[in-house]
């Protein structure tokens, strides 16, 4: 069957026959459901297979919206599949970050004589603490962007600031990514890291509606 067939041919179902549905087709079943796109392909998708009469009818009759048909449609049904998803995991990646990519619309960034002056809105400030530690903290690097400009956080044995390809480039061992997130978890202010060739300036962030009206402003 082709993919115009298939849709122009669906039909929703709601009356069963009561032919056991044999656990080699409900695995086969769940097999392609697996092959639905997921947020990074995170597959947090799982399946209950409902058997128990009892139990079917207890949904049916508890957890249904009154005056639905729904009810009768699942006590009709030889078998009932619930379809439940695991927490906090979508879109997310096994050490806990949701992205090897962060858009920050204050961000500056520049080196001069082997020292590197950061400059930060303190509105992203949380997030970008939680995802230094998720991301370079386990061995993975993390790109902060901005309309204009880039940086890349990387993990290394020596600490140290470059630029390849136009952006700043900043290695963070263990003691200085430490360091670097107590500081970017500080209030506004300009801090000067001691185990990293670095300064960072922390700069209010303030949010405001569409007509421009300042909303808050986060220091």
């Amino acid at each position: 069957m082709d993919a115009q067939t298939c849709i122009l041919t669906r039909r929703s179902v709601r009356k069963f026959t009561d032919e056991p549905v044999s656990r080699e087709l409900l695995e086969k079943v769940v097999a392609l459901a697996a092959y639905a796109p997921s947020w990074k392909n995170t597959q947090i998708s799982r399946y209950l297979a409902i058997e128990d009469p009892a139990v079917q009818n207890t949904i049916a009759e508890e957890y249904c919206l009154a005056g639905a048909n729904n009810p009768n449609i699942i006590k009709g049904a030889p078998l009932l599949v619930a379809q439940t998803f695991v927490k906090n995991r979508c879109g997310y990646e096994r050490d806990g970050s949701f992205t090897s990519f962060l858009y920050m619309d204050e961000l500056g960034a520049k080196l001069e004589n082997g020292h590197a002056a950061l400059r930060l809105g303190t509105g992203h400030i949380q997030t970008l603490v939680r995802m230094l530690r998720a991301r370079v903290g386990k061995g993975r690097i993390l790109f902060l962007q901005s309309a204009s400009q880039a940086v890349l956080f990387r993990p290394g044995e020596q600490a140290a600031a470059s630029e390849e390809d136009g952006r700043l480039v900043l290695t963070l061992p263990e003691d200085a990514l430490e360091e670097l997130s107590g500081v970017v978890g500080a209030h506004a202010g300009i801090y000067m890291l001691s185990n990293l060739p670095l300064t960072v300036e922390l700069v209010p962030t303030t949010i405001t509606d569409q007509e421009g009206k300042v909303l808050e402003v986060i220091e």
